[in-house]
């Protein structure tokens, strides 16, 4: 651990020039090294260098090994982090851009039309689509929507280390093309168990879950199983083999937990699935009160 600096300033002249700087910048970067180079020069009486000896000044000095690169000074790693930072601010401007997208362009109906919008976000002012802002896509043909809070999904997918990204949920805030719906993988093993083996989207289920932790957002779970057990959503393709998406949306709902990426046992909630161009389940269901449609669905398109 670094000790306080108990020496005059004029000291620091005598330090390495990347350690000036770093004391310059921050004076509890300097270290027990630099104490000690400090601790040896101030016990030498005048005349006398470090070396101890006249015979070690007199000594020759040392050729440098052949092709080896000068160490970069205090400047150059100073101007190298300089750059670094221009560059990261360069890519987020861009970034940042493809998420406002054209102002002249309305996304939400472009998506309707193309078949991608699930439906509306309003804790952030924005919507829910299978295109949009990041553009991660999975195969819809495979795949159920499920509905879930999101800190299920987090639980389902794989911790990674360190915090969440702040600037990505600057992004999401200014997503005006529509938020692409987090995705997992899911495969169901021979004894019917679901695993997840997969995913795309913590940043975004954090950033729903900071704005309305209680309110379900739509995950795409696409069914990596083949064969004769394959899960198929039959709207989009040719298909005459396998099974509808839409029981594995009911199997999922019904069951007693879900193995996570880490491969725990997660018990999950799920408030609806689609798939097949249906949608089942109690975030689409109206609900009556004092005999009158009172209440409107969680999400209503």
């Amino acid at each position: 651990m670094a000790k306080d600096i108990k020496y005059p300033l004029p000291n620091l002249f005598k330090l390495p020039f990347p350690n000036v700087l770093s004391f310059l910048l921050n004076p509890s970067m300097i270290g027990d090294q630099d104490l000690d180079y400090f601790e040896k020069k101030e016990d030498q009486p005048k005349g006398i260098t470090t070396l101890d000896t006249k015979e070690k000044q007199n000594q020759p000095t040392p050729e440098p090994p052949q092709n080896q690169q000068t160490p970069p000074s205090g400047i150059d790693e100073a101007l190298e982090l300089i750059e670094k930072n221009k560059r990261r601010d360069e890519r987020f401007k861009e970034v940042l851009d493809m998420a406002q997208g054209d102002p002249d362009v309305d996304y939400r109906e472009k998506d309707k039309k193309r078949g991608d919008y699930i439906m509306e976000a309003p804790q952030a002012d924005t919507f829910w689509t299978t295109a949009g802002f990041p553009g991660d896509t999975m195969n819809r043909a495979k795949s159920v929507i499920l509905y879930m809070k999101p800190k299920d999904y987090l639980e389902l997918a794989l911790d990674k280390e360190g915090d969440f990204n702040e600037k990505a949920f600057d992004l999401y805030k200014n997503a005006k093309v529509g938020i692409s719906i987090p995705k997992l993988l899911m495969n169901e093993n021979e004894d019917g168990v679901f695993e997840v083996g997969g995913h795309e989207g913590r940043h975004r289920a954090k950033y729903f879950e900071s704005l309305d932790p209680d309110t379900p957002i739509p995950v795409q779970v696409q069914l990596t199983n083949k064969g004769t057990d394959e899960y198929v959503d039959y709207t989009r393709g040719y298909y005459t083999h396998g099974q509808s998406v839409l029981n594995a949306g009911k199997k999922i709902e019904e069951s007693d937990f879900v193995v996570d990426e880490n491969g725990n046992r997660v018990k999950i909630d799920i408030f609806g699935y689609q798939g097949d161009g249906k949608k089942v389940g109690k975030i689409f269901e109206k609900k009556e009160k004092s005999g009158s449609l009172m209440d409107k669905p969680l999400y209503d398109d």
